[in-house]
């Protein structure tokens, strides 16, 4: 028998994890546009610091809404893209880690 508030939970869920996602863009966006726009917050530490936000970008661009899919209901997508993700989320987050040891060893 299909239990009735399954798909409350699912929903309350997806709009939080959904709501996540959407600030993650918009604070990435909030860093980077100024950056790039006023000149003089061109510095060599702001430069690093867009580099992180960039990387924090893509992840929550490129990998976060299909995670979401997964996280909801199930992997919906074929193994090649399953296979992509995976490298596309490694790679973006070994970059912002990266970044922000660098970030670190800069300070």
């Amino acid at each position: 028998m299909p239990n009735p508030n399954r798909p409350k939970k699912h929903v309350c869920l997806l709009l939080l994890l959904l709501s996540i996602i959407i600030l993650a863009i918009l604070g990435n966006l909030l860093v980077m546009v100024p950056v790039a726009y006023v000149r003089q917050l061109q510095t060599s530490t702001n430069v690093v610091i867009v580099s992180l936000v960039t990387a924090d970008f893509l992840l929550s661009v490129l990998t976060t809404p299909f995670s979401l899919v997964h996280s909801v209901d199930h992997w919906r997508f074929r193994e090649l893209f399953c296979t992509t993700h995976f490298l596309l989320d490694f790679i973006l987050c070994t970059a912002s880690i990266l970044n922000l040891g660098y970030v670190v060893l800069d300070r």
